[in-house]
This record gives C-alpha cells, structure tokens and sequence, in this order.
C-alpha cells in the first residue's frame, strides 16, 4: 500500500497569538486527530522561508504531517469528528487548508559512494590510531560491536572507543596496515573484507582477518560490527595487553573480570 499522508496548513491570527496557537495544536488538536480511526502520528513544521513563488511573507506559517491509513476512510473519520474537535480563536480559520494525498513516488539520493569513503576513512583512521579522525567517522551514539564470547568481545559506545586508543597505542605502537579485499554498499550498509598486518610493543606479530559491517547515515557510522579470528586476537593482543597491564578496549578490570568469565 502506498503511503497516504495528511497534510495540514494553517496561520495564526495574530503574532501575540502564536504560543497559545501552537501549545493548543501541540497539546490538544494534533492528538485529539491522531486518535481518530486510521490516523498514526503527526509532525508539525514551522515555514522558514517560502521559495516558490518567492515571498517575503510565506503565504502558510504551519504545517503539520500526518500520516494514515487509507485516504477515504480517514477524510470521512475527520470530517465525522470535525464538530467535536476542540478549536480555538488563535487559528486563521478561513486560511487554513488541508490536503489528503496518496504516495505514487519515491526516489533518494544514492549515496552508496559517499558511504564507501566513510567506511575507507574509518578504516584509514583505525589503523593510523588516529583517535581524532576515527571518532569524527562516527555518530555520537554509534553502537560499535565485536560478537562473540571472550574478553576482547562486547558492545561499546562512543566514549569506550575514546579510552580504547591509548591503550591500543602502548600494545601496538606503529597500528595496523590494513588492506581491503573487498568492499560493498547497499542502501545505508557497508560491508569491508580487509586483511590487517600488525606486530605487537613486544615483537609479536598480528596478522587477522576481519570483516566489518557498518551502518552509514548522514555520512557517519551509526553501527559497527567486527568479525575477527577472536582465537588469534587472545592468544596474541590479549597477552599483550595484560603483560602490559592495559585494559582490554577502555574496558575497566571489573569489565574485564566480567568478560573473562565462564558463561
């Protein structure tokens, strides 16, 4: 079924009116609407500008979208209600106008390309231990997960990843080189098949494969999953990092304690 949206478009009478108009539409209209038959939710907008025809003045103030089920059924359940719903003298009545249309097409942006040089920078990034640059690849509440059940695995949030870097830093000084097998995008998802090369502070070397699935809107990563040889990362960076006394990933002992359990 295409999407069927309401589109509402109103003036205030007067500027002294403006927050009592919106606090009744906020408080009151909008969800005595959203509780008719059909009807889901509502966004409100205020108009910035008006671009075509330009004017100085737009010629609407408000808008508000709502989105429902079927055009004839919900038009019917609003104008049924409409003697019943609560009004007030701070809307423009005679201005104001509301259109039932019906969704017969969508496009968007391809940003698959856009997408791969994210993914290529937070790679790059990564593996200079730049704490900076990786960190500004990502969304301020980017989800960054490595699955699996030993102590380097868990989930960990922005400011984890901030405090993972120096220690990542004093086990492997000179990062990681990371060379990309593969690479593909669909939609907001990226998917890397990369190959790292590594030598630990202590001469060992590491050497994993890895594949990293990420999620990329507004052109940062929103979710990261790293698939890794975890038996090759423990036997190799974990006792780095313990013969070095570094926490595993920012992680605190008590979280380490926790990750090296039993299950």
């Amino acid at each position: 079924m295409n999407k069927t949206l309401l589109i509402s478009m109103s003036n205030v009478i007067s500027p002294e009116k403006d927050e009592e108009f919106n606090t009744w539409f906020n408080e009151v209209h909008g969800p005595e609407a959203i509780a008719l038959p059909g009807f889901r939710s509502f966004t409100r907008y205020r108009v910035a500008s008006q671009v075509v025809p330009p004017a100085e003045k737009p010629t609407y103030q408000y808008f508000a979208i709502y989105e429902v089920d079927d055009a004839e059924r919900c038009a019917k359940a609003l104008l049924d209600a409409a003697p019943n719903l609560s009004m007030i003298d701070a809307l423009d009545m005679p201005t104001a106008m509301g259109l039932m249309c019906e969704e017969i097409y969508t496009t968007r942006k391809d940003r698959r390309e856009e997408n791969k040089v994210v993914a290529r920078r937070l790679i790059e990034t990564l593996g200079a231990l730049d704490t900076q640059g990786f960190l500004d690849c990502l969304a301020d509440d980017v989800v960054f997960e490595t699955p699996g059940q030993f102590a380097l695995a868990g989930s960990k949030t922005k400011t984890d990843l901030a405090k993972e870097f120096p220690a990542m830093r004093d086990v492997i000084p000179g990062g990681l080189k990371f060379t990309i097998d593969t690479i593909t995008a669909e939609d907001d998802r990226v998917h890397v098949e990369l190959s790292g090369e590594s030598k630990t502070v202590d001469g060992r070397d590491y050497n994993n494969k890895y594949h990293y699935a990420m999620i990329i809107r507004d052109g940062k990563v929103v979710r990261f999953r790293d698939y890794l040889d975890s038996d090759l990362a423990m036997k190799v960076l974990g006792q780095s990092f313990e013969e070095h006394g570094a926490t595993y990933f920012g992680r605190d002992d008590e979280k380490n304690a926790q990750a090296n359990a039993p299950a």
